[in-house]
């Protein structure tokens, strides 16, 4: 895989949509958002510049709040420094899953629920009783800021799910019970009886601008699909996280495989997986059929699709931090798009590199399956060999003259003269290093597909 068969996978999914919604018009607020999302195209990231907090903070935070939510910001700033240069589908593809970044937006997100909370917990004569009125202040207060500071470009690649995730908090905790949705066929209806009528449209087009009546995505899978694998839960969870860390290993080969062609069938109905980013493997579609899984891929609609997570757990795409938490079912779930996908991987993956130059893209894509194949090693319980950390870090020391040093807490920096610092996540979990990354890591130091190929051929 290289960063433009990635590009190429982003501009494709953005034209499946941009030709969608132009199909069947811009119907809601949702539409207009993902429109302007798909046609901002492939920019380069400047540095950022610092989002100032919003001058209310200071009385409605105590100084160590304030302290700590400035330390927060300071992180995330000098985390997206080496983005800077990069275009922002680069970004999103490279740090997909990066450990720091993840570290970062759940310490944002802590950080944001507790400011939420504690706002809830104190009554205010302005919102007169009123949940409407409740839900809105609350939300300016602070999802205005973090909305502002997750868009920013490089920063949106670590933060871009926060302002969601603060926003479904203050909502079930004000409006969201007033709101009744409904399904009948193909139409939403909502229930609204105690929320005045002037204000119908301002709650439904918001509703559906953050998906939420897709929140039950997770519920309705598994009204499904009741398959469920068997053997105990310990065992389970360990062949979760196995699968997962293979889906993130195969899409190096296969980031533009046909979502059907991988497509798994269980009684209840079809399943696949829609590669993504958002620090997670990507989307899984469920439908009751093939013919019905198709027409969601080539219409570019996903009703109530499934976010599945870089260690297999799965849980609804919009509330994406509730997961299912039953590795029996998910493994169940994941097993036939699994299966197919290594299978797939297994067919691809050239068992000897190439000895003729490299020119082409899909000569380049080869580099990361050769990584795995001729300096990776067998995991336990996995069928794709990945790249150990100590032997990928000990051949770029040694027979690449690159500078590893240790980094912020315990990441570690790869540098070689004439090229750019890459910095890896070298927590205890990550013991191995997808093959992705490795490309990201050749990439950025300087190391050229024919230099990897032949130091290593030797």
């Amino acid at each position: 895989m290289s960063t433009e068969d990635e590009r190429r996978h982003i501009a494709e999914m953005n034209a499946r949509v941009r030709r969608s919604i132009e199909r069947h018009g811009v119907k809601s607020e949702r539409d207009r958002w993902a429109l302007q999302q798909v046609s901002d195209g492939d920019s380069v990231i400047p540095p950022p510049d610092r989002a100032p907090l919003p001058p209310h903070f200071a009385k409605t935070c105590s100084r160590e709040e304030l302290a700590h939510l400035n330390r927060i910001v300071d992180d995330v700033y000098e985390w997206a420094q080496p983005l800077v240069g990069l275009t922002d589908h680069e970004a999103t593809v490279l740090y997909n899953g990066d450990p720091v970044a993840m570290l970062i937006r759940d310490e944002l997100i802590g950080w944001g629920l507790e400011y939420a909370r504690a706002r809830l917990a104190r009554p205010n004569a302005r919102d007169q009783g009123d949940p409407f009125l409740r839900w809105r202040r609350i939300t300016d207060e602070v999802c205005i800021w973090l909305d502002t500071i997750g868009t920013v470009a490089g920063i949106r690649v670590a933060l871009s799910d926060v302002a969601d995730r603060i926003a479904w908090e203050i909502w079930r905790a004000t409006l969201g019970p007033e709101v009744g949705l409904r399904r009948e066929g193909k139409g939403l209806w909502f229930d609204m009886p105690r929320v005045a009528p002037e204000r119908w449209q301002q709650v439904q087009q918001t509703v559906l601008l953050y998906a939420w009546n897709e929140a039950d995505a997770l519920e309705l899978a598994r009204a499904r699909f009741t398959r469920r694998a068997s053997g105990d839960v310990a065992e389970l969870r360990r062949r979760r996280a196995q699968m997962g860390e293979d889906l993130v290993e195969v899409r190096s080969l296969l980031v533009g495989s046909d979502p059907i062609g991988v497509a798994g069938d269980s009684p209840g109905g079809s399943s696949t997986l829609i590669w993504g980013y958002q620090h997670a493997v990507g989307f899984i579609l469920v439908a009751p059929d093939r013919e019905a899984l198709a027409a969601q891929v080539t219409e570019a609609l996903y009703p109530a699709p499934l976010r599945l997570h870089l260690d297999g757990a799965i849980a609804g795409h919009v509330t994406w931090w509730e997961l299912a938490d039953d590795p029996a079912w998910e493994v169940a779930m994941i097993e036939p798009m699994h299966a197919n996908l290594v299978e797939q991987w297994l067919a691809q993956a050239p068992t000897a590199a190439p000895t003729e130059a490299v020119t082409t893209i899909a000569g380049d894509l080869a580099v990361v399956a050769d990584a795995c194949q001729r300096i990776a090693e067998p995991v336990q319980g996995r069928r794709v060999p990945a790249v150990r950390m100590e032997t990928l870090l000990t051949t770029l020391e040694r027979r690449f003259s690159c500078d590893v040093s240790p980094g912020k807490g315990s990441e570690i920096t790869v540098y070689r003269f004439g090229g750019r610092k890459f910095t890896l996540g070298h927590h205890a979990r990550n013991t191995h290093v997808p093959a992705h990354v490795v490309r990201a890591l050749l990439k950025a130091v300087g190391i050229s597909v024919g230099e990897w190929w032949t130091v290593l051929d030797r």
